[in-house]
C-alpha cells in the first residue's frame, strides 16, 4: 500500500497517525513494540527498510518527542531494527546515542 501511495506522489514523511504524530516509518516501528507472528514481523521490517531506502526520515520526532530509534528501545526486535538502520546508512553514533 505504501509503495502505491509513493508512486502517486505521497510525501514519504507524511504524518499518518495524527494522534501520535507518527509518519509511516514511525507507525511501523511503534507496531514492533509487541510480539508479532514471524510473517507479520518480517513484513513490517521489510516495509521499514523500503521506506528508509526511499528517503524516509529517521530523525522526525513524534508528538511524544520520540524518534524511531527511541521507539525501538521498547521492541523485542531491537536487533533486527538496528540491523535495518545500519544497512540503510544510519550512523553508529546515532544508534549509540539512542542507547539501544
Amino acid at each position: 500500500m505504501v509503495e502505491v501511495l509513493l508512486e502517486y506522489g505521497a510525501d514519504i514523511n507524511w504524518i499518518v497517525n495524527k494522534v501520535e504524530g507518527h509518519t509511516f516509518l514511525m507507525d511501523f516501528c511503534a507496531s514492533l513494540r509487541e510480539t508479532l507472528s514471524k510473517s507479520k514481523k518480517k513484513m513490517i521490517l521489510e516495509a521499514m527498510k523500503f521506506l528508509i531506502e526511499k528517503g524516509a526520515s529517521k530523525e522526525i520526532r513524534s508528538l511524544s518527542d520520540l524518534t524511531c530509534l527511541d521507539m525501538a528501545k521498547e521492541s523485542p526486535y531491537r536487533k533486527e531494527i538496528i540491523a535495518i538502520f545500519q544497512e540503510t546508512g544510519c550512523s553508529k553514533e546515532n544508534i549509540e546515542k539512542s542507547a539501544l
